[in-house]
């Protein structure tokens, strides 16, 4: 039975392997796809070259909407203290009514384990292969080794933030190894010497700039930070976030809204670390993603509204920000919420009838809409939280048909703000309060609200929230600051919603996903997280 399943899964990575590179067309318009072998990928170095394109493409194949992924790459950004989730599947991650191995989630989680450890076993093979390679220009084999490290601890650390017992592997799985490969829970210690190692070549070798969505120093040291925040060692978050800041390329934007402009080369700027692209004329580009249906209402269900690509297009309305969100841009700001330009720069907080054909009585258009009562009965409740609750326009992409449900617009996965923020988390954690603050009221100071004269680790999650939410990094926090169950008891979706199976349903065992029983199989004595 294993045998049987270790050897399709094999052929599988193999197929993927063609089907990855048979898209990078730009590159490889020369070539057929049939002479696209693992001897050209792996014994030359334009094969190589070409091999670090498809981590990139594994990459975005993540984002990619397919019967086995139900988009749970949504999971961080719907269930956290910020957001609340009303509908469709990435609502049964994000109620916690799914999320058992043996259940409707199963597939879908084990589907993100799989995605990782593919990137993961595709940069062993690049690493091994470039080591190894005689002939190759010295600068190319340096480049290639420190692209495919920083992805592999890119995936790594994924893999460990959401399942926390995972394994490490770092050569590449053939016939010859595949029986023998040793599935032990890795320790906190070899996870975080192999992040650390990788990230370190990445950053001791690759250039500040590159071109949009490509490994560079500056990504690679704020995922450094990132990691060193994870393990509690600000010394070195505080090093990698100043190193950013002070000899970094990146710059924040003063117009807030170009952050998130709502068109396909959105990120493509100066605040943006790193960005995946989904344009198809980038390498190995040309996957798409639901992002921009989920995270606006279906307004245009509501009389006297029509569907307009400006407004957000053709929408599912699964992800909202929640009132708890809303409420931190009111505290430490005595000027009100308004005076805040991230209220209005990151969210639509209303709707207006630009439908002449269906006006209601008593409206013109232009008028804002307000038939719906947030707080009112179960039926307007639904009707409020379906068709015009606030939304965020940070996935919003105004390059997407108008009755498309597709978007292909580039996603930010990291931005400059955080750098600072990381920053000032790690001053403050190191005592220093005043440097800490330097770094935070700069945040606070292009938002256009007075700076804060005391920190701490509330005020420093209070404007992550103010500045990053819904932008994937939540989940994560709170669990790298012990209180993510308390959190998500607490402050998860709204306290008056009609329904609360989020506060309901956690459990303290949900900060870690389960082990796929599928991948359980595939694993004799690797345990089950516990709790599943």
């Amino acid at each position: 039975m294993n045998i049987m399943k270790i050897l399709y899964y094999k052929s599988i990575i193999i197929l993927s392997f063609i089907l990855v590179f048979s898209g990078c067309d730009d590159l490889l318009k020369d070539e057929s796809v049939t002479d696209i072998s693992a001897d050209f990928v792996y014994g030359t170095p334009a094969g190589l070259k070409t091999g670090v394109i498809g981590l990139y493409s594994l990459e975005r194949k993540i984002y990619n909407p397919g019967p086995h992924t139900a988009d749970i790459w949504m999971a961080t950004r719907a269930t956290n203290d910020l957001a609340v989730c009303r509908d469709g599947t990435i609502w049964n991650f994000a109620s916690f009514r799914r999320v058992e191995p043996a259940s409707w989630g199963g597939p879908k989680i084990a589907f993100m384990w799989r995605s990782w450890y593919k990137i993961v076993d595709r940069a062993n093979t690049l690493i091994d292969a470039a080591e190894k390679m005689e002939g190759i220009d010295e600068e190319e084999r340096i480049q290639i080794l420190a692209e495919s490290k920083v992805a592999r601890a890119h995936a790594y650390f994924y893999l460990y933030r959401w399942f926390t017992n995972i394994f490490i592997n770092t050569v590449p799985t053939t016939p010859e190894n595949a029986f023998t490969l040793d599935f032990k829970v890795a320790t906190e210690e070899e996870v975080y010497a192999l992040l650390e190692s990788d990230l370190d070549y990445g950053i001791e070798n690759l250039a500040w700039e590159s071109r949009h969505g490509q490994y560079n120093q500056g990504n690679a040291r704020h995922i450094r930070a990132k990691v060193a925040m994870f393990k509690g060692d600000w010394d070195e978050a505080a090093i990698q976030a100043e190193k950013i800041i002070n000899e970094g390329p990146y710059e924040l934007l003063s117009d807030l809204p170009a952050i998130f402009e709502g068109t396909s080369d959105a990120g493509n700027h100066k605040e943006a670390i790193y960005t995946r692209q989904f344009r198809r004329d980038t390498p190995g580009g040309g996957i798409i993603h639901w992002a921009a249906n989920h995270f606006f209402p279906a307004y245009d269900n509501t009389p006297g509204m029509k569907r307009d690509i400006n407004i957000g297009g053709k929408n599912w309305s699964r992800i909202f920000p929640n009132d708890y969100l809303f409420s931190l841009y009111r505290k430490d700001n005595p000027n009100g919420k308004e005076s805040d330009k991230r209220w209005d720069a990151f969210y639509t907080h209303k709707f207006y009838y630009n439908d002449p054909t269906d006006l209601p009585d008593g409206v013109q258009l232009g008028d804002e809409v307000k038939l719906y009562n947030q707080y009112g009965t179960e039926s307007e409740q639904k009707l409020f939280y379906g068709r015009i609750h606030p939304a965020t326009i940070k996935y919003q992409d105004k390059d997407r048909g108008i009755e498309d449900l597709k978007s292909s617009k580039n996603l930010m996965i990291y931005r400059f703000a955080e750098t600072y923020l990381i920053a000032a988390e790690a001053y403050m954690r190191k005592g220093d309060d005043a440097k800490a603050l330097t770094y935070l009221n700069v945040i606070r100071q292009r938002a256009g609200i007075p700076d804060l004269t005391v920190i701490n680790q509330n005020k420093i999650l209070e404007e992550r929230g103010r500045e990053l939410a819904l932008e994937g990094h939540r989940w994560f926090t709170l669990k790298r600051m012990g209180i993510w169950y308390d959190r998500m008891k607490n402050f998860a979706s709204d306290p008056n919603y009609w329904h609360n199976w989020t506060k309901d349903n956690v459990k303290p065992h949900h900060i870690n996903w389960p082990i796929p029983d599928s991948e359980l199989q595939l694993m004799p004595g690797f345990p089950q997280n516990p709790g599943y």
